[in-house]
């Protein structure tokens, strides 16, 4: 077996037609993906972003 059939595979994250950002699922907790700054939490994505646009169609962020 080669190396790479030995390392696990990262899905793509998924991305808000929204605002853009980005959401990696991870063990124990999803990382969220800002195009500037630091990586961050899904509640910190809603307190910035998702609750000034949650009327919007297409936000990803509905688990919060």
């Amino acid at each position: 077996m080669s190396d790479d059939q030995n390392t696990p595979q990262m899905a793509s994250p998924e991305v808000c037609t929204v605002c853009g950002v980005k959401i990696q699922k991870a063990i124990g907790r999803d990382v969220v993906i800002f195009a500037t700054g630091a990586q961050s939490s899904r509640d910190v994505l809603y307190e910035r972003v998702c609750r000034h646009v949650k009327d919007r169609p297409g936000c990803i962020n509905k688990a919060v």
